[in-house]
């Protein structure tokens, strides 16, 4: 948004200065604003959860799992196929 002003076009060095200035104080209140709501939200689920109510989930987001070795059971099921000897009753 403001990445494409450019304050060099303005002739006045007074008014660059105080624009330069205003564009600052924004910027550290917007940064102040984001700051107070992530606490106020904080501040929200410990009351939430000091009353009782279950608290926002934790959900992971998708991340890349290492490769799945080769867990086939196929070698234990034909070792399994073998000729059981039954015991005879006598």
């Amino acid at each position: 948004m403001l990445e494409d002003l450019d304050l060099t076009e303005i002739r006045e060095e007074n008014a660059r200065e105080l624009i330069k200035r205003l564009l600052d104080l924004v910027e550290k209140q917007a940064s102040d604003l984001r700051n107070s709501q992530i606490e106020i939200q904080c501040l929200r689920d410990e009351v939430n959860r000091l009353k009782g109510e279950q608290g926002k989930p934790n959900i992971k987001g998708n991340i890349a799992k290492a490769p799945v070795t080769n867990r086939s059971s196929e070698k234990e099921r034909h070792k399994s196929k073998q000729k059981k000897v039954w015991p005879v009753r006598v």
